[in-house]
């Protein structure tokens, strides 16, 4: 019968297995170039896209691209990335963080629209970029 391990992370489907999670494994892009564009908004309404437990610090939309070449564990080959996300705070139980909310992502190939919705929760599509 299958029982979950707390010392591993998991895939979908969770029940043929997971990894050992190794935080000093090292994962190199070799070739990244990056593009951000900030845009000031109607606050109001971009605060309407934030779930519960989180504030907008500033009516603003970051939009950015970008191009990684060269990713180690796609044996060398890229991908393209487009997000666009909201500068925020996080009121939890006990501790209070400023970040980014990630709204949409967007990218064009499959290993890493997985890896960031299955085991992160990022909201990744498909795009011809």
């Amino acid at each position: 019968m299958f029982k979950f391990e707390n010392n591993k992370i998991y895939w979908m489907p969770a029940h043929f297995g997971g990894d050992i999670y190794d935080p000093s494994k090292e994962l190199y892009y070799r070739d990244v170039v990056s593009v951000t564009y900030i845009c000031t908004t109607d606050g109001e309404r971009l605060a309407n896209y934030l779930p519960e437990g989180f504030e907008l610090i500033r009516p603003e939309l970051i939009i950015a691209y970008t191009q990684c070449r060269e990713v180690e564990w796609m044996a060398g080959s890229g991908y393209n990335v487009i997000e666009v996300s909201a500068p925020v705070r996080f009121h939890g139980q006990r501790d209070r963080v400023d970040g980014q909310f990630a709204l949409v992502v967007w990218e064009n190939k499959t290993e890493p629209i997985l890896g960031g919705r299955e085991q992160t929760g990022i909201p990744k599509i498909y795009a011809d970029i």
